[in-house]
């Protein structure tokens, strides 16, 4: 059986090797059971992230450590093998925060689990469209943008966003899409799979990719199959 999850963070800033979660909420695409909590990260807030946020840092402070969700967050998502978790520009932000908080407390993700990226479905189902932020996202498909950049809203918005992807499309199916698809460069929009090999060895040359390790062992495989 497969379960959607889909995730959102709010964060001390925009560098995971150093910034922290401060709000998370985990909805399950399905039940529409969710869990959200707000977090002390133990360190500054940075300014232009408390400006977007809105969330200063006397706003977190009585809260508790990531390290005292982490089970109850966990537990949450259970035990299935097939586990997709959907964010908004997840590669590159939510999915790199979540594995490096686990991380901090000794935890990890089940191997088998999956992410799925809206962003990389937003430019390749709907080309058309000039921006592929949440908030362009929002104003396409008659959402409102109060009260957004926070963690809860913008959950239940790409929940609702996420079902107009999903209408023709298995979560596999759609997994299968962004995993492949390559959102920088001259190739920009296309599936990995079918560039070049010269562009593929210089992508592991210049390890492009190396924050998502399971995409540098897909083209790892990519050359040695060459």
């Amino acid at each position: 059986m497969v379960k959607e999850i889909i995730i959102d963070f709010e964060t001390t800033g925009l560098d995971y090797t150093k910034d922290k979660i401060i709000q998370y909420t985990f909805l399950n695409h399905e039940t529409k059971e969710y869990i959200s909590g707000y977090v002390n990260p133990q360190r500054p807030m940075n300014l232009e992230a408390s400006k977007v946020t809105g969330i200063t840092d006397i706003d977190v402070k009585e809260y508790k450590p990531f390290s005292k969700h982490v089970d109850k967050i966990l537990d949450f998502i259970g035990q299935e093998d097939n586990v997709f978790f959907i964010a908004h520009n997840g590669d590159h932000f939510d999915k790199l925060f979540f594995i490096r908080e686990l991380q901090s407390c000794g935890k990890s993700l089940h191997p088998s689990w999956k992410f799925i990226d809206t962003l990389k479905l937003s430019r390749y189902f709907r080309p058309d469209l000039k921006q592929h932020t949440m908030d362009s996202l929002r104003t396409e498909f008659n959402l409102t943008t109060k009260n957004n950049h926070s963690a809860s809203k913008d959950v239940f918005d790409l929940s609702m966003i996420y079902n107009h992807f999903r209408k023709d499309y298995t979560a596999e199916q759609l997994h299968d899409i962004s995993f492949h698809y390559i959102s920088f460069g001259k190739y920009r929009g296309k599936d990995y799979r079918t560039l070049p090999k010269d562009y593929l060895d210089f992508l592991i040359q210049r390890e492009v990719y190396l924050n998502q390790p399971d995409l540098c062992s897909f083209l790892y495989q990519e050359k040695l199959l060459s």
